[in-house]
């Protein structure tokens, strides 16, 4: 069993349907799918954006992931990684490093495209 954290670019590619790597892992069953509440939110913002139902994006996180919560340690690991990358990448969003954080809390993969996780050892790329 592999613990994947799902990334809002993974999510947004499987409902899509485009990505077939995306919709393996997210489809098998032995994987385990975490996914982090502030990308919960990115998911549905960017779907009702896209003229799409939100509620279909709902029901899909919700049926194959857990959701992570926030709690004061996430918050300052996150906030730290945050800060500490910002560095070398301007435009390094605090939701990426909650998504980070909660991988390196987890001991789990970030199942993502976005390009900002690349040269991070945590992170599959789609």
């Amino acid at each position: 069993m592999t613990r994947y954290i799902i990334d809002a670019y993974a999510w947004i590619a499987y409902l899509e349907g485009g990505n077939p790597k995306a919709k393996d892992i997210i489809e098998t069953r032995e994987n385990e799918l975490v996914t982090p509440i502030l990308v919960y939110a990115e998911v549905i913002s960017k779907v009702q954006r896209k003229g799409m139902d939100y509620r279909i994006a709902s029901e899909a996180i919700l049926s194959n992931s857990t959701i992570a919560y926030i709690n004061v340690e996430l918050a300052s690991k996150a906030a730290l990684f945050h800060a500490e990358t910002r560095q070398k990448v301007r435009d390094f969003s605090l939701p990426d490093a909650f998504v980070l954080a909660t991988a390196r809390e987890l001991n789990g993969r970030i199942l993502t495209g976005d390009m900002h996780f690349k040269d991070f050892k945590e992170a599959v790329m789609i």
